[in-house]
């Protein structure tokens, strides 16, 4: 099954997938490089949330190893070329 045909209630929206982690129970969590934030995805490949965050880009992901929190890279484009961004800490949101 590809992404999009996952993402299928966000169609319109552009992405690109990037970093990804797989939590404990088989979650996968991927960045969304062009989207605005990240995906969980269920071990059966459902869309289980979509978490927006701000910022354009967001490459790597990582989960505690208590599960309770997700960190995102997070970048905007500047003007003129190159990146600003920084690290984003938010609740894991299917916890654990």
């Amino acid at each position: 099954m590809k992404l999009e045909d996952i993402l299928d209630a966000t169609r319109g929206t552009a992405f690109t997938p990037d970093g990804v982690r797989i939590d404990s129970h088989g979650n996968l969590f991927v960045g969304l490089y062009r989207g605005g934030g990240f995906v969980v995805i269920s071990p059966g490949g459902k869309l289980v949330k979509k978490v927006e965050l701000s910022s354009s880009h967001h490459a790597n992901l990582a989960i505690s190893p208590d599960g309770k929190t997700v960190f995102a890279t997070s970048a905007d484009d500047e003007s003129g070329g190159g990146y600003r961004g920084e690290p984003v800490k938010v609740a894991n949101p299917i916890g654990e």
